[in-house]
């Protein structure tokens, strides 16, 4: 893949992140119904790639914040104090609070490729990132 390839809106991505772009243009959303086939077809390292990002699993809203993404990390960094204070108001122990707390990072980072694509293709962020689900 030359530079030409990698460039989309008007920007030169890394090829990692042009492979992303490349399928999402290709076949929408992973999770629709041709994106789905499309992933089936690949093997689990590629699809990995393109699905979830490891780095919002390692280290969540910094992630965000350094695309330029600062609702998404106030709506993670949100979601995880809400979780984690109902589950301390209910009782449960702090392993579930810490499990669940993995739960919700795993989450943002199955949704944060496609919402860096969406950010990146219509300059706008939604403070919605559940909306990437359907």
């Amino acid at each position: 893949m030359d530079v030409q390839d990698r460039e989309y809106f008007g920007k030169v991505y890394s090829e990692k992140w042009a492979k992303r772009f490349a399928f999402y243009e290709n076949y929408g959303k992973p999770y629709s119904k041709e994106g789905a086939l499309a992933l089936k077809s690949m093997g689990l390292f590629e699809r990995s790639n393109i699905t979830i990002n490891l780095w919002v699993m390692l280290v969540g809203f910094i992630f965000f914040l350094t695309k330029g993404m600062w609702r998404s990390a106030l709506v993670q960094v949100l979601t995880l104090v809400a979780v984690g204070l109902v589950l301390d108001a209910l009782g449960f122990s702090h392993r579930a609070i810490k499990a669940c707390s993995y739960g919700v990072n795993f989450l943002f980072a199955i949704l944060a490729n496609y919402a860096y694509y969406m950010k990146e293709k219509t300059g706008k962020e939604s403070w919605n990132i559940f909306q990437f689900i359907r």
